[in-house]
């Protein structure tokens, strides 16, 4: 995912920059905060051809799944009718 973002920095701006060495964080965070930190994080990688790449895609289903994770558990999802 780190290649990823940066091969779509550098095609956004030009750019050529090596490859930071990463470090493994771990952060709690809401299924909410998950989603939105996605959003963003496939926004930044949405240059030249990385939309086209299965990363990108599955992370594009997983952003769909966490959607509807947390649609499908709203007070107000529950109580509508089906059908």
């Amino acid at each position: 995912m780190l290649t990823m973002n940066n091969k779509a920095v550098d095609y956004r701006y030009n750019e050529n920059n090596p490859i930071e060495i990463y470090k493994y964080s771990y952060v709690v965070a809401s299924l909410v905060q998950v989603y939105k930190s996605l959003q963003c994080f496939l926004y930044q990688c949405s240059e030249g051809d990385i939309p086209k790449s299965k990363l990108f895609q599955g992370l594009r289903r997983l952003e769909h799944n966490i959607a509807n994770q947390i649609i499908s558990n709203m007070p107000e999802y529950n109580k509508a009718q089906w059908g």
